[in-house]
Parts: C-alpha cells; sequence; structure tokens
C-alpha cells in the first residue's frame, strides 16, 4: 500500500486548524472512510466520533460542543434553520401572526391565499419581516394571486435577505 496524500493532507488540515488531535485523525479517517457510503451510515459514523466511545469516556465532544458543532454545519451548508426544535419558523409565526396560510424557505415567504394582501396590511407584513432582522426586496415581491388555467398557482410572496 503506497502513501496517500489525500489521507495526509485531510490530517494536517484538521490539525492545523485545530479541530481535532493528531491522534483523533485517524479514528475519524477510519471511520468516515470506513463507513458504508449512504447518507445515514455515514451520519451515524459522525455521530459515534461526536460522541466518543464507551471504552474512552475523555473521547468525544459535550453536549455543548456537540451544539456548537452542528452550529457552525449548518451556517457552513448554508442551512439557516434552527436547531431548537420548539422554535417555530419564520413562515409558522407569520401564520399566527397574520392568520394566513403561510410557508417560509430562506429567501421568501409565500402566503397561500387567493385573496389580494390591500395596501396597509401588505405595509404591516413588511414592517413584520423586517423586525425580525431581514430587508425585504420589494420590487421581487407581490402581494396578488394569480394562475395560469391548468398550469400553475402564483401565490403572495414576500422576497428578503438577511441584514
Amino acid at each position: 500500500m503506497g502513501f496517500d496524500v489525500s489521507k495526509w493532507n485531510k490530517q494536517r488540515y484538521l490539525a492545523e486548524a485545530g479541530i481535532i488531535q493528531e491522534g483523533e485523525i485517524d479514528t475519524l479517517h477510519d471511520l468516515l472512510y470506513n463507513a458504508d457510503p449512504s447518507y445515514p451510515n455515514l451520519a451515524k459514523a459522525i455521530a459515534k466520533f461526536l460522541k466518543g466511545t464507551e471504552e474512552d469516556l475523555n473521547s468525544g465532544l459535550s453536549k455543548d460542543q456537540i451544539k456548537d458543532f452542528m452550529n457552525v454545519l449548518h451556517d457552513e451548508l448554508g442551512m439557516k434553520e434552527s436547531l431548537n426544535e420548539d422554535e417555530k419558523s419564520l413562515g409558522e409565526e407569520f401564520s399566527i401572526k397574520f392568520k394566513v396560510p403561510a410557508s417560509s424557505d430562506r429567501d421568501s415567504i409565500t402566503i397561500r391565499t387567493k385573496d389580494i394582501i390591500e395596501g396597509e396590511t401588505a405595509k404591516k407584513m413588511i414592517n413584520w419581516i423586517e423586525s425580525k432582522g431581514y430587508i425585504v426586496d420589494r420590487k421581487q415581491s407581490n402581494f396578488d394571486y394569480d394562475y395560469e388555467s391548468g398550469e400553475r398557482e402564483f401565490w403572495p410572496r414576500i422576497r428578503f435577505n438577511k441584514k
């Protein structure tokens, strides 16, 4: 077996970044590269590494460290959802506040109503979203329902970006 440059570089980067100690690198490498390549098994291998082993009670991370790790991982992956399951999404909060069915994704709230949203209500909705720390893109937002017969529906939508 020859020298594995890829493994060596990964070990070097992780050690230099202070993410992982020298002795832990081989363990992580073995867990990741010997795991079944399916996503659930990869996730289980990473979880096993993060939690540590029963044989070595000093291995692994604390619950707070794992939470911090997950927050950084979500940020790096561009996932802005909260890890707190009790926390409502922006769309759920919007639905409750304005008594309309709504859903949200990373840059918009879609309002599931066939009614036209009048000017004063639209202003209140925009102000509420901005109070949550977003900048509303008024040019890309619309407050009218429309449909193309037999094709698709266009729901009122408010587009925004994080400040």
